[in-house]
């Protein structure tokens, strides 16, 4: 069953950051998985919706984005990021 990663993204130099998701975005669809939103504003429709940016990640499985997650390919990318934007990740199972 897929998995969803969301990040939620308070980016402070965009072209780092643009530079590393471009680079994660290899090391996702070398695991299988692929990006479904990218830096998206988000609309609150109820509550409060907060201004970081949104980005959406699909596996097909949690085993596979876990392994993703945890990969020397990836965590050399995310090198990239650090000091350059901080991020909070969850990963949920889809329906």
């Amino acid at each position: 069953m897929a998995v969803y990663l969301i990040a939620h993204v308070d980016i402070h130099d965009m072209d780092v950051f643009m530079t590393y998701q471009d680079k994660a975005k290899a090391t996702i669809e070398n695991a299988g998985g692929k990006m479904l939103v990218r830096n998206a504003v988000p609309e609150a429709l109820e509550g409060a919706a907060g201004d970081r940016k949104v980005v959406i990640d699909e596996f097909p499985t949690a085993e596979i984005a876990g392994a993703w997650a945890k990969s020397p390919e990836y965590r050399e990318v995310a090198k990239i990021r650090e000091g350059k934007a901080d991020i909070a990740a969850v990963m949920v199972q889809g329906v």
